[in-house]
């Protein structure tokens, strides 16, 4: 009998307890050596581990340090198999870009893969690389210049280990204090922003889709290439049951706009991660997004969790 590999997502917190329980450490009260332990012999032997791009920035904040940091990377590099998830944004574009083509199967859209696998790869192609040089338009100049870098969109990266990137990342937050603390600003404004206009938001739904669609993913801009076209009318016609991440981010966003819950600086990193859960067979998170997560999608309670005790039956019984 041949046993598909699992996909799995543990959030920071989670992979901290397993480089705990690894080296001997306490772990928090009331959390299992013994499960975590379980866990880890599966991401070393037969899992796959779905790695975000931007979780290292989340690895540096408050006590952590660069020793502390690399104790959560040798964990995702020591995983059997790997996957990596370019951005939330990407996952999103993907699932709408595939909707459109459902709709209109001659467009030509840009072809990337939500989640590739870094297993005995030299390089990844980049999503944002493949956008950016088929679709000349996507950055305004603008844009191009806040970003800092405008001339480098590589398509094919090199691989390199988490550990690697975990220190590339460090070296970036240490360039760019302020772009990180206007990365949390920017999140905190927005959901704050969504928490007041909640009544207006909850009357036109789907005009403040659209205005997402092409504001933040800059789905027009990518459509714009095909000729004879009407945008609007193709962005009209999405089925929105088609798309996972799309679906998951909207509805926790709306639940938090509902209840009215200011918004934390860690949240941000929290969210970021929304996307990997449609695509991970198992997610082990921190409780409070668990909820979120399971009353946006009651369907995912099988698949989200937030004690590793309940991972363990679920990996015990496959």
């Amino acid at each position: 009998m041949i046993i598909k590999p699992l996909k799995l997502y543990l959030d920071t917190n989670h992979l901290i307890n397993i480089s705990k329980m690894r080296n001997g450490e306490q772990l928090p009260d009331g959390q299992s050596a013994k499960a975590y332990k379980f866990i880890d012999d599966c991401i070393k032997s037969w899992c796959g581990l779905i790695f975000n791009q931007f979780s290292p920035l989340e690895w540096f904040e408050g006590a952590a340090t660069p020793q502390s940091a690399a104790k959560i990377a040798a964990v995702i590099d020591s995983a059997a198999l790997k996957y990596i998830i370019e951005s939330d944004q990407l996952v999103h574009t993907r699932e709408i870009l595939d909707e459109c083509l459902r709709i209109n199967p001659n467009l030509k859209i840009p072809n990337y893969s939500v989640l590739q696998s870094l297993h005995d790869k030299q390089n990844f192609r980049s999503a944002l690389g493949i956008i950016v040089n088929e679709i000349p338009g996507y950055f305004t100049q603008k844009e191009l210049e806040k970003i800092g870098n405008p001339e480098s969109f590589p398509i094919d990266i090199p691989v390199n280990t988490i550990s690697a990137s975990a220190e590339e990342s460090l070296k970036w937050r240490e360039k760019n204090p302020q772009k990180c603390q206007a990365r949390i600003d920017g999140f905190n404004e927005a959901l704050l922003e969504d928490i007041a206009g909640k009544d207006e938001y909850f009357k036109d739904k789907n005009g403040y889709r659209l205005r997402w669609l092409k504001g933040y993913l800059k789905i027009d801009r990518i459509l714009g290439v095909n000729s004879g076209i009407d945008i609007d009318d193709i962005l009209k016609k999405i089925n929105y049951d088609n798309c996972p991440a799309v679906t998951l981010s909207w509805t926790v966003r709306e639940d938090r706009m509902k209840s009215g819950r200011h918004p934390e600086d860690n949240d941000v990193d929290d969210y970021i991660y929304l996307p990997a859960i449609p695509y991970a067979d198992i997610a082990l998170i921190e409780k409070k997004m668990c909820n979120h997560i399971i009353q946006a999608d009651k369907r995912l309670k099988n698949r989200v969790f937030y004690k590793a005790d309940d991972v363990v039956k679920v990996l015990e019984a496959k």
